[in-house]
């Protein structure tokens, strides 16, 4: 069964109801934390969060440019947590293509050594000959990107992970289609922020996640 994980909460009946249901936590160095995750947690990089922030700023101008990848406070949240978590997405540069990839790839050998499991970004312009040498059961794949390119190269990422035996994950996932999309490309993780921002919706998003299907990509 596909796992979900949702963005940090401090709502004790939320928390409490992903408990239940299974669903864990992804944790980002954009939040401040006063206390270890609740329930079972994955580190993402923040660099999604900062790459809307710096949006918004481009709209405005107001203000100093924000930061484009906060390294201090990934470090911090690694070293601190990493070593528990289920994985960490290695900091990657939203949409950045072939850029990306050379920038996580300085950051592969500091996380491995701190986490049990680093996920490879995937962004707009990457293939998998750019990636499938460097996976496996330690190094597994992330997708995100522009939402457009993420929707269509689901499928030959999950593909790529069956293949040669790694995690994959899908990032910003919200919907009961996105999930069954998910399940049907091989995904064994997903995340987004409606069960946090919504708590009505975990019901009929962990209801969807649970319907196996014959069909998925290495299934």
């Amino acid at each position: 069964m596909i796992q979900p994980y949702a963005s940090r909460t401090g709502t004790k009946t939320t928390i409490a109801a992903m408990r239940a249901a299974g669903w864990g936590e992804l944790v980002s160095p954009v939040q401040t934390y006063a206390a270890p995750p609740p329930l079972r947690y994955v580190i993402d990089n923040g660099a999604w969060s900062q790459f809307q922030c710096r949006l918004k700023w481009l709209e405005t101008r107001d203000g100093p440019p924000p930061a484009e990848f906060d390294r201090d406070g990934f470090a911090a949240l690694v070293e601190k947590w990493g070593a528990d978590a289920d994985w960490t997405a290695l900091p990657d540069i939203v949409a950045g293509g072939i850029r990306s990839l050379a920038f996580s790839l300085d950051w592969m050998p500091w996380v491995l050594e701190r986490t049990p499991v680093a996920l490879l970004p995937v962004q707009d312009g990457m293939d998998p000959h750019h990636v499938e040498h460097l996976l496996g059961p330690r190094v597994g794949v992330f997708l995100g990107g522009s939402t457009e390119w993420k929707i269509g190269t689901m499928e030959q990422w999950g593909r790529l992970a069956a293949r040669v035996g790694c995690h994959y994950h899908i990032a910003r996932v919200n919907t009961a289609d996105r999930i069954r999309r998910a399940q049907l490309c091989g995904a064994h993780s997903f995340d987004g922020t409606s069960v946090t921002l919504f708590a009505k919706t975990l019901g009929p998003l962990d209801g969807c996640r649970r319907q196996s299907t014959m069909f998925a990509v290495g299934g």
